[in-house]
Order: C-alpha cells, then structure tokens, then sequence
C-alpha cells in the first residue's frame, strides 16, 4: 500500500465474500450429493484511515523518548480547527484521527486554561515509533481553536503523513 498525497484521505474498499454451497438433508445434516455450486455475498465497504495505521503506545516518560529521538525527521505544522469548540475536544479528536495514545495524562484540560499542551505516541505499520506534541490553544479574538503539531519519525514520510492527517 503506497502513501495517499493528503493524509486526510482514507481509503475504503468493497468487500465479498465468496463460499461454495453444499445441499445438506436437514433431517440428517449429510450433504444430498457431492455436487456444490458458488455463491457470493457482498459486506460492508471497510474505510480505512491514518489511525488505523497506527498502534497506540503509553510512554511512562515521554520527554525521555522524544530527546532519544533529536536528530530524526521532524515535521512541524499549524492548523486553526474549526469542527472542535473546546481544547480538550480538540486533542480527543486528533488523538482519535492519527490513532495515537496520550503520555502521561496529558490529554486532561485543567478546567478554564486557555492553551494546553498534549503528548502522544504510537508505532506506525512496519514498527516505526512515532512521537507527537500538540500545542492547543484558544484565540481571544474569535475563540477558534489554534493548534501546532510537531511529528518525530525516523522515516520523513511518516511524519509528514500524520501531521497532514489533520488537515
């Protein structure tokens, strides 16, 4: 599977399931003859998205890996979220969309703050470790919610996808 350009971009795909039919003798539940034909049923479609790429993993010391990882890809972005009103929705909705866990009880909002800063981790398909830091904040001005993302991978393209996932 090859990166999509945007991270938003999820991906879905028709499923079916094909089986061979047997008549069976309800009476005895022998089959009535070695004759089988096909049938199919076609499933659900299956949406898959960045998230799903993702395993969440708790860091018990999050500042620790993230200077182990100083020197690796590191990709820094800044969004004004406009389907979020509050910062705590804010960092349960990226943490959900990029499939990530938050480290150390980061992602509780102290009540009235106006900007908070969140910590996530995770290991991207094919055991990539993946850090993140989201900077959240409410702008006075319109009370919009204003967020900076910085995305550490060993591979660059990692990064960049997850921090575009949010666009």
């Amino acid at each position: 599977m090859e990166f999509p350009e945007s991270g938003s971009v999820t991906g879905t795909f028709g499923a079916t399931l094909k089986f061979n039919v047997k008549d069976v003798d309800p009476a005895t539940g022998e089959p009535e003859s070695d004759d089988t034909y096909e049938d199919s049923y076609v499933l659900e479609e299956l949406e898959l998205s960045v998230g799903d790429l993702v395993a969440p993993v708790a860091k018990q010391n999050f500042m620790a890996s993230w200077e182990a990882m100083d020197g690796v890809a590191t990709v820094d972005e800044t969004f004004t979220l406009t389907t979020v009103n509050t910062l705590a929705e804010a960092i349960k909705k990226v943490t959900e969309l990029l499939g990530m866990a938050p480290c150390e009880r980061s992602d509780r909002v102290p009540e009235g703050k106006t900007q908070h800063s969140t910590m996530l981790a995770g290991v991207f398909r094919g055991g990539f470790e993946v850090l993140a830091r989201l900077n959240v904040a409410i702008d006075p001005a319109d009370k919009s919610i204003n967020m900076n993302i910085l995305v550490r991978c060993e591979q660059s393209d990692v990064a960049e996808l997850l921090a575009s996932a949010i666009a």
